[in-house]
């Protein structure tokens, strides 16, 4: 009799770390966005208000478009691990200029807190798709991956 553990998460020994740091990757991304929204919704609404924030979500609409589209000409042009290094960056470093700005607060700031807190979710789980279906075959990803599926 097998371990219950082993019955759900289907994997070899070899498998392992590919999936414990894809799933890694997606806990973190789902955990910065559960983290970052409540507080963005709320600065976002202590300042201009709740039909102010409709607007703000069709800007986010834009900016995902905007967002995707970059990431499939940094899709075409770089290897994925310099993809993942270059995001990773590029939101580090907008949450520091962030967290100093956001010390005191103005318009820039406040939407560009609202705008980034969305941004992140929809680059990071579109890189981590992107990345998974590079490191995995089919059937792979349909035992190591279903967590993140759903």
């Amino acid at each position: 009799m097998g371990s219950p553990l082993r019955k759900i998460f289907d994997f070899s020994r070899r498998e392992a770390p590919v999936a414990v740091l894809l799933l890694l990757f997606f806990f973190v991304t789902m955990a910065v966005f559960q983290i970052v929204k409540p507080l963005k919704v709320a600065l976002f609404l202590e300042h201009y208000g709740a039909r102010v924030e409709l607007y703000a979500k069709l800007g986010n609409i834009l900016i995902a478009i905007l967002a995707v589209t970059g990431f499939q000409w940094l899709y075409n042009r770089l290897r994925r691990q310099q993809i993942m290094y270059a995001l990773a960056g590029f939101f580090i470093v907008c949450f520091v200029i962030l967290s100093f700005a956001l010390a005191d607060p103005d318009a820039w700031s406040i939407w560009g807190f609202y705008f980034l807190g969305d941004l992140i979710t929809t680059i990071m789980v579109t890189a981590f798709w992107a990345y998974a279906t590079d490191l995995t075959s089919s059937s792979q990803a349909k035992r190591l991956l279903w967590v993140a599926g759903g």
